[in-house]
């Protein structure tokens, strides 16, 4: 499978973790500080002491293709669309107005905003509330990938 390995000595040694973890199949990490969200093909699980043990975040059944956080915003791309929880991963609700995910080539969060990658476009909008605006910069049909720095 396609278990968690942690280090705390700059990759000397690695310990897989799974304490908490029901599944295998992981798509996606995203950290801030100690606390390490992952994303699977069942939902989102979230550590608070660096990847020891895992707890269920959300997002039963969903298969979640990037989680990318900035406390207390936590986002998810899923097979569904795009998912926020703003108090940490306690709660989650669709990032209305919800893009299709067959629209949704890549997603990135940077700072405030939030981006994702349709068909020819990148599109954006701040984290607090879904309103969605192409960038006139950007709209050709190889645009395909985003990320944030």
């Amino acid at each position: 499978g396609d278990y968690l390995y942690v280090t705390n000595n700059s990759g000397t040694s690695w310990t897989q973790t799974t304490q908490g973890l029901t599944t295998s199949e992981i798509n996606t990490i995203s950290t801030e500080g100690t606390t390490v969200y992952v994303g699977t093909d069942d939902g989102v699980f979230k550590s608070t002491d660096s990847g020891t043990s895992f707890t269920f975040s959300g997002l039963t059944g969903e298969y979640v293709n990037k989680v990318y956080v900035k406390s207390p915003n936590v986002f998810a791309y899923t097979t569904t669309g795009i998912y926020k929880s703003g108090d940490n991963g306690s709660t989650w609700g669709p990032f209305q107005p919800l893009i299709s995910y067959a629209d949704i080539l890549d997603f990135a969060v940077s700072g405030n905003r939030v981006f994702a990658t349709t068909a020819g476009e990148l599109i954006s909008t701040n984290t607090s509330i879904a309103n969605w605006q192409a960038n006139a910069a950007l709209t050709s049909s190889n645009v395909s990938y985003t990320f944030g720095v």
